[in-house]
């Protein structure tokens, strides 16, 4: 490595840390916001993104072997299902 290119690496080296320094913060704080979160959030909603993104593909190509059905009767008995329990909810109110 060349003096000069080797002086210009040292340079660039100290005031990232110079930088650095300056824009310093407590540990303590800073280490919750680089934590990754815990819990997952779901929503339960009407439609379907994976639903509507397949319904699109079988309008292009035909399945081969109907996996997607098995998933597709799953959400429907699930929706039924939620759809009765908050039917007997409101009766109950």
């Amino acid at each position: 490595m060349n003096p000069d290119r080797k002086e210009q690496v040292e340079r660039t080296v100290s005031e990232a840390m110079a930088d650095n320094d300056q824009e310093a913060v407590e540990p303590a704080l800073e280490a919750p916001r680089r934590l990754s979160p815990r819990y997952e959030i779901r929503q339960i909603v009407d439609l379907d993104p994976i639903m509507e993104e397949t319904r699109i593909y079988r309008s292009i190509a035909k399945e081969v072997d109907n996996r997607y059905d098995h998933y597709v009767n799953n959400v429907r008995n699930r929706r039924e299902d939620r759809s009765q329990y908050t039917d007997e909810n409101e009766q109950k109110e």
